[in-house]
């Protein structure tokens, strides 16, 4: 067994529950820590309290617009609830949250005797070729046969990245040469992904063209290419999404949106200065949901988005 693979088995272990938490709660969090706070206060609710809770969501990230709505559902479940009193109306703050966010998006399931194609798109520095492969290894951990495609052929280092992830992955990465047509290495891949008997096929595309007008012919023309060869390709469209951007994330959501359609959200970088208010945003402006949620730097830090975990990780509430 090689290093790395005894490296996994040591933090493959961890529950959910476990990884939400500890990458959520992390001392930089003073988003959550202002959270729980105003739930601690032994004082009935105020206008004053309430103000000071928009803020709070306003600071995290939350869209001003999106912020009104969250308090207007609270206030109203508390008024219905005859809820006056801070202490008791965290667990309504949590109901709000969940039932604005809605069920969690559902991932694709995969289809056997063919490649089952999920394609990377996102800017460059969102984490798209680690969060590439660390899907990667969340099929492969389901015992799934899978590779990597690089296809972000305009920097070399994104190609060397995603070679040395297989290599510890003990996976195929399948790749062309420096500045070659993304879409011809994803014809190449999917041949040889379909010689190979792959599962599941990861492509990690480039983050960076000159214009929207570019950006969109370069994405529809990889579709084209990937249907071409593989039936029903791509099975899914992740964008990959900086967290510690904020609202940025939400621009560069919706200039892709336009681009290609996506069909979920894989957010990175939660365990950092990110604050993790974009999520509500993103659902009321573009009604997308987030798939993925990158908690760490560890292989296995990338985990399926599960609202429950994620709200009840942010006031410290267990979930069993």
């Amino acid at each position: 067994m090689s290093f790395f693979k005894k490296f996994i088995d040591r933090f493959s272990s961890r529950t959910d529950q476990q990884a939400y938490s500890e990458g959520l709660n992390r001392e930089n969090s003073s988003f959550i820590n202002k959270l729980i706070l105003m739930f601690e206060e032994e004082s009935e609710i105020d206008n004053d309290w309430i103000e000071r809770m928009m803020v709070i969501l306003i600071e995290a990230d939350v869209s001003v617009k999106t912020a009104r709505k969250l308090m207007k559902n609270f206030q109203k479940l508390l008024e219905v609830n005859n809820i006056t009193e801070k202490l008791y109306a965290k667990d309504f703050f949590l109901q709000v949250l969940n039932d604005f966010y809605g069920e969690d998006v559902e991932l694709i399931e995969i289809e056997e005797g063919r490649p089952n194609v999920i394609l990377m798109v996102g800017v460059n520095g969102s984490g798209k070729t680690t969060s590439s492969a660390k899907l990667a290894f969340m099929y492969q951990q389901q015992g799934y046969k899978v590779a990597l495609v690089a296809a972000d052929t305009f920097r070399a280092a994104a190609v060397s990245q995603l070679q040395l992830w297989s290599q510890r992955l003990e996976i195929p990465c399948y790749h062309g040469q420096l500045n070659d047509d993304p879409s011809s290495v994803l014809a190449e891949a999917s041949k040889q992904a379909i010689i190979d008997g792959i599962d599941v096929l990861i492509c990690d595309t480039a983050g960076r063209l000159q214009t929207k007008v570019n950006l969109m012919n370069e994405l529809a023309k990889m579709k084209r290419v990937l249907s071409k060869f593989i039936d029903g390709a791509p099975d899914t469209t992740y964008l990959v999404l900086d967290a510690t951007l904020g609202q940025n994330s939400l621009k560069q959501a919706q200039e892709f949106n336009k681009a290609t359609e996506v069909d979920g959200i894989i957010l990175t970088k939660m365990d950092g200065t990110a604050k993790g208010g974009i999520i509500f945003s993103i659902i009321e402006e573009m009604n997308l949901k987030v798939a993925y949620i990158g908690l760490g730097e560890q292989i296995d830090d990338l985990r399926v988005f599960q609202r429950d975990l994620y709200f009840n990780s942010l006031l410290k509430e267990n979930v069993s």
